[in-house]
């Protein structure tokens, strides 16, 4: 992390001679105070300068390189003899709009162009001045500015007004950040999820190193303070702070553990607990000290476990059921808040906030997004859902097995699965060992087949159409065609493995079929298989005419072009 330096140390850092503000301010090799968006400095250096855009790369002391605005960047102690106005550039020096040297930084300023005015009585030779960004620089620390010591009430009196427009700021939808980066009294940069504090008035973030109402330090992400900055209270600033809930501690700690390490899953009793532990001052929820440090980590745990829509558990991913993290990272949302429209606010005032005749308003923090109560459901089930349809699945084949409906160990061709070429049966398929080898198909039975008189004329196969088919909802008719070769003019006549005769099988060329008379004979093995082959090949279901959808195209290594086909399941009419 960049070091932070302070100013008595930096006035005799940078002595760059022949500079006046009416020259070239930031140029390469310039050492410079960084404001950073947690509205601390931190010493630099100014490697590349971009004019057009107003910024500088600066280069810090842990070797880290960032683009910094003008506006936040502060040289060094100014030796030219050159009096002129920082703000304005102008030269001039006339009652009652004097330029007043600022005895730090040795700057110029118009009592009129610096924020706040600068009062006549600091024109007396015995009376030390020290210029806004002086007394910024100098006073804000981490963890809060100081209420108390002799820089206290100078740093509150400065903070009474902005040194910019903050109606001329560009607003995202939310109110989280603005396209000029400019927030706070400073008019720094910053980030809203880390320890700032929003104005429940004029709704500006405010950096915790600026505010000198705070009693503890702020985690990542608090925003569970009412809070009125110092313009819109016109004195001191408000600060109250509203009770937590267990979730919402839960939240706000594996918020700061993400922002701290970096990961998503933290281990309950390794890394998140002691983390509770350790920050619970910073927390202030005297609401929840009645508990012990056991009871503490069960409300915790329980919290983590009865919120599934703002934390996810190891065990959802198949992990430890003892890590946790946050489904969307973001910090909790702080309820709604209802204080006075005008004046300034004390304790006293808001007790009385009831008060006949009070006019109030309800500044409504922004919502963090949430997931869709649905989604959330549909990832917690999927696994729950899949294992659930295995064990249907497998008690449904074992009371099939019990009944003796399926083959104590069928065979089938999918389980010799060596890539699909188009036919049913598997690539290493051998028609002589089908006698001898039991399989699925001796357990099908044929489908009943009928003649089909004046059927198609063709001198080299005898096409039969077999009129079986099977009403299902929402589906048409499915029709076989099979083909037999008209080269096995002898009439196939055998039976299935276990016995039975198959009898309506397909016909071949067989003289008493041509006079509309159906053979008894069992359909052989061998044409069962071929004519299943038919059918469910590619080529037998494009020539059934049933509908396909072409999905995707690629090529092979050895040049063959395949495709992905989406049958319909239903043939042409």
């Amino acid at each position: 992390m960049m070091s932070k330096i302070k100013v008595d140390d930096w006035n005799g850092k940078c002595e760059v001679a022949g500079y006046s503000n009416t020259d070239i301010k930031f140029v390469i090799g310039l050492d410079v105070l960084a404001r950073w968006s947690d509205g601390l400095f931190y010493l630099g250096t100014i490697e590349k300068v971009d004019k057009e855009h107003d910024k500088c790369l600066v280069v810090f002391e842990d070797n880290s390189e960032h683009w910094v605005l003008f506006k936040d960047l502060q040289t060094g102690r100014n030796y030219s003899s050159d009096i002129n106005c920082t703000i304005c550039q102008d030269e001039s020096s006339e009652s009652p709009n004097e330029i007043v040297i600022c005895d730090r930084c040795n700057l110029g300023y118009h009592q009129t162009c610096h924020k706040p005015a600068i009062d006549e009585t600091v024109l007396t030779p015995d009376v030390p001045w020290h210029c806004r960004q002086c007394v910024f620089a100098t006073s804000v620390k981490r963890g809060g500015a100081s209420n108390k010591g002799p820089n206290a009430k100078t740093f509150q009196d400065m903070k009474k007004s902005l040194t910019y427009k903050l109606k001329s700021l560009t607003w995202d939808a939310s109110h989280r950040s603005n396209v000029q980066q400019c927030y706070c009294y400073c008019g720094g940069p910053g980030e809203w999820y880390q320890k700032m504090l929003q104005c429940c008035r004029c709704k500006q973030w405010f950096h915790e190193a600026c505010v000198q109402c705070l009693d503890e330090a702020m985690l990542f992400g608090d925003r569970f303070y009412l809070f009125v900055c110092s313009v819109c209270n016109d004195g001191p600033e408000y600060l109250k702070r509203m009770p937590l809930k267990w979730v919402d501690v839960a939240q706000l700690i594996l918020f700061n553990l993400t922002m701290v390490h970096r990961k998503k899953y933290y281990h309950i009793d390794q890394e998140i607990i002691p983390y509770l532990n350790e920050h619970w001052d910073y927390l202030q929820v005297e609401h929840l000290n009645v508990c012990t440090r056991s009871e503490r980590q069960e409300n915790f745990l329980t919290a983590l476990q009865t919120s599934k829509s703002r934390f996810t558990c190891g065990k959802e991913l198949k992990k430890k059921k003892t890590i946790w993290g946050l489904r969307i990272r973001t910090p909790p949302t702080p309820p709604s808040i209802i204080l006075p429209t005008t004046g300034q606010i004390t304790d006293d005032i808001m007790n009385d906030l009831k008060m006949k005749g009070r006019r109030t308003v309800t500044f409504v923090p922004a919502q963090s997004p949430k997931t869709s109560p649905r989604s959330v459901k549909r990832k917690l089930d999927e696994e729950a859902q899949f294992i659930g349809k295995c064990k249907r699945a497998r008690r449904m084949l074992q009371a099939a097995l019990v009944k003796g409906n399926v083959p104590s160990k069928p065979r089938s061709s999918n389980q010799a699965y060596k890539g699909y070429s188009g036919n049913f049966l598997p690539l290493d398929w051998d028609e002589d060992s089908s006698s001898t080898t039991s399989s699925i198909l001796d357990t099908i039975r044929p489908l009943k087949t009928h003649l089909v008189k004046n059927g198609p004329k063709s001198t080299d196969t005898d096409s039969i159409i077999s009129s079986a088919s099977r009403n299902r909802k929402g589906k048409k008719k499915m029709y076989v065609r099979a083909i037999a070769n008209s080269n096995n003019s002898s009439s196939s006549s055998s039976s299935s493995s276990n016995g039975n005769s198959c009898s309506n099988s397909i016909l071949d060329s067989d003289p008493e079929a041509s006079n509309g008379i159906l053979n008894d004979k069992a359909l052989s093995l061998k044409h069962l298989r071929q004519s299943i082959t038919s059918y469910f090949g590619a080529e037998g279901r494009l020539a059934c005419g049933e509908r396909f959808n072409v999905l995707a195209k690629r090529r092979t290594p050895d040049g063959k072009v395949q495709y992905l086909v989406q049958w319909e399941g239903c043939t042409a009419e």
